[in-house]
């Protein structure tokens, strides 16, 4: 089996899967994880006025 972990770009965010082979079969699953780029100075993102 081999795993590699993937990234996707939607907008400014990252969101994080996993992309496997198992017996000669590609399966993938979504980790539910998404990274946020650092803002720039002075400038809130939308999580952080909430």
């Amino acid at each position: 089996m081999k795993v590699t972990l993937r990234q996707r770009l939607k907008g400014d965010k990252i969101t994080l899967y996993l992309d496997y082979y198992h017996q000669g079969k590609r399966n993938y699953e979504h980790l539910q994880l998404t990274l946020y780029p650092d803002p720039e100075k002075g400038k809130l993102t939308k999580e952080q006025k909430e």
